[in-house]
């Protein structure tokens, strides 16, 4: 190893070999250049197409749907206590229904 490190650095001339060891062998800037590079372009091309339109798109469409149901539920609650026992008796009638017909 010593004799090694003589024979590159010891003369004090600059040759091949010492460019190379100094700059591993330019692995790092290949890694930067091509691959690393190549991963941020991929990266921003599938945060615009799956961020924008597939998840937000989950997320609006979450809300569009919640948004229907409670507006159509909405006339359903007119804060009559004897409408809310009729709607959980009609309730519990089909659960039993469903049970007792589906559960055979």
């Amino acid at each position: 190893g010593i004799g090694l490190a003589y024979l590159l650095f010891g003369r004090g001339e600059i040759r091949l070999e010492v460019v190379l060891f100094r700059e591993q062998f330019f692995t790092e800037r290949f890694y930067h250049k091509v691959i690393a590079w190549g991963y941020m372009i991929l990266s921003k091309m599938l945060y615009s197409v799956n961020e924008r339109k597939v998840i937000d798109g989950l997320v609006n469409s979450t809300y569009y749907i919640v948004n229907l149901v409670g507006s159509s539920i909405k006339p359903l609650q007119d804060g009559r206590i004897n409408h809310y026992a009729f709607a959980m008796y009609v309730s519990l009638g089909l659960v039993l229904f469903l049970i007792l017909t589906l559960g055979r």
